[in-house]
């Protein structure tokens, strides 16, 4: 299987994206994402967020931190799903050590199809936000 979990943090009404780093040997190299990642064997799809959030961002989060937001299906792979998770909290960019990714940005929800967005992320940001531009 090729799940995969993904956390939108939200904090005054924004949602912090990733903009994935300039390497030509990643997909989507430089485009932006939600922070998160693939599952290891036998990991559950939070434990897969909270082991990804600590990596990317160097911070602990708990269970209870998230509300689930539902599972999407990959556009861009036969098999897989993200499964995305629901955080509010009072945040700036400083609150955070970006540790994977070329920079962070909290974003308006109305704004994030301008930008270039990774297909699957972007997929359910259509599904959750609309077609807003």
């Amino acid at each position: 299987m090729n799940d995969g979990s993904a956390a939108i943090i939200e904090s005054n009404g924004r949602i912090l994206l990733q903009q994935r780093d300039l390497i030509t040997e990643i997909p989507y190299p430089g485009y932006w994402s939600l922070f998160g990642g693939h599952a290891d064997v036998d990991e559950s799809p939070i434990e897969t967020l909270l082991r990804e959030l600590k990596d990317e961002l160097g911070r602990d989060f708990d269970i209870g931190d998230f509300k689930y937001v539902g599972n999407f299906k990959r556009v861009e792979q036969p098999v897989g799903r993200i499964h995305i998770f629901h955080h509010e909290g009072n945040y700036g960019c400083i609150d955070f050590n970006l540790r994977e990714g070329k920079s962070m940005a909290f974003v308006n929800p109305k704004y994030l199809l301008r930008l270039r967005i990774c297909p699957d992320i972007e997929n359910i940001f259509k599904q959750i936000y609309g077609k807003n531009e």
